[in-house]
């Protein structure tokens, strides 16, 4: 995984998917109409059910995919990018998660407009490896037309660390 996507991918890298998450990220109908909210929860879904295909059916064939290290382009842009993501986990990452589980992101905070999604998430909560993230979504016509993503490792004071 290249070094630009490694934070995003630490967050979906290590996701287990329950059989709700594989219902909610089955690929939407071409010609869906469906609200922000509705296309940022099957992301986030398709994304933790490693569902290559129905996450990029999220987005607008001219969609822009804007992060701190780069801007994608294009269905085949945001294909690429993903797919480098739902490989899998830097081996920091690893061997983080070999000392603490790590469940998916979870929406901690989240605002929607009629063509508008903004979320912040977080991942581990609490644990060293705690990953957190903030996503701005512009959705027309059902599908992903501009996404910008933040993201953050938060490290603890070893004084946290050293806790039970």
């Amino acid at each position: 995984m290249r070094p630009r996507f490694a934070a995003i991918g630490m967050a979906l890298g290590l996701t287990t998917a329950s059989a709700l998450t594989r219902t909610l990220a089955q690929t939407p109908a071409a010609n869906s109409a469906r609200t922000p909210e509705q296309v940022v929860r099957h992301h986030f879904a398709a994304s933790a059910a490693r569902d290559l295909n129905a996450v990029v059916s999220d987005y607008a064939d001219d969609a822009v995919l804007i992060t701190a290290n780069g801007v994608v382009r294009g269905r085949d842009g945001v294909r690429a990018a993903f797919a480098q993501l739902l490989r899998g986990p830097q081996p920091a990452a690893r061997i983080a998660a070999a000392h603490a589980a790590r469940p998916g992101p979870r929406i901690v905070v989240s605002h929607f407009t009629a063509d508008v999604g903004w979320v912040i998430w977080t991942q581990n909560a609490g644990k060293p490896n705690e990953l957190r993230g903030v996503e701005t979504y512009l959705v027309r016509n059902g599908r992903i037309e501009l996404e910008t993503v933040g993201t953050v490792v938060v490290r603890p004071t070893s004084t946290a660390l050293a806790k039970p």
